[in-house]
């Protein structure tokens, strides 16, 4: 009986230890395989994701110099109102997408963006057509814009530096302030969900 007792306690334990073996295994495939699929390359999900339209609706609230003539040459205060909501859509997609293994031994992409923006008056309040809004033309000089290349890391070799951004225009470092720290280049593509 106590021989019984002794097997079947051994069992046990050894049935414990092989399910906990077991978890600890297929944890650590699972977790392979999903940095895997989070590293950018040609034929990744997220290379696919990271590179589609995307299509945010801004809206804008402007304030009006409704004395902008006593404004102008003088030193009047001027007097603003608010009108708006104006909805624009603004499109952006990334262009001229490349991978690279120039980027201090780490794989890299590298791409530009272009956005576009339109006007949606079917979201956006009503004014009177004859109504003069006094305001710099912002949306104006923003259109048509077309940024970078900047150059992410992919995450392969190290998933942590997924989208972390390695060069911008070609560069490592902005050459604007008087110290390396403060011109260093720091951040993430705007896409980055993994922490």
């Amino acid at each position: 009986m106590q021989h019984e007792n002794c097997t079947l306690s051994t069992n046990v334990v050894v049935a414990a230890l092989g399910l906990l073996a077991v978890e600890i295994y297929f944890e650590d495939i699972e977790r392979n395989l999903i940095v895997k699929s989070l590293i950018l390359s040609n034929d990744s999900q997220t290379s696919q994701i990271l590179t589609q339209k995307t299509i945010v609706d801004l809206q804008v609230h402007l304030f009006n110099i409704t004395n902008s003539e006593e404004v102008v040459g003088s030193e009047a205060k001027p007097k603003l109102q608010t009108v708006g909501p104006y909805v624009y859509r603004r499109e952006t997609k990334k262009e001229d997408i490349t991978y690279t293994d120039e980027c201090e031994s780490k794989k890299c992409l590298e791409y530009s963006e272009s956005s576009q923006m339109y006007f949606e008056a079917n979201k956006s309040s009503a004014f009177p057509e004859n109504e003069t809004i006094t305001v710099p033309n912002i949306v104006r000089v923003l259109n048509d814009t077309f940024d970078g290349p900047f150059t992410i890391n992919t995450g392969e070799g190290d998933i942590t530096k997924l989208g972390e951004l390695e060069a911008f225009k070609g560069m490592t470092l902005n050459d604007i302030w008087d110290t390396d720290y403060a011109n260093m280049l720091n951040g993430t593509s705007k896409n980055k969900k993994v922490s």
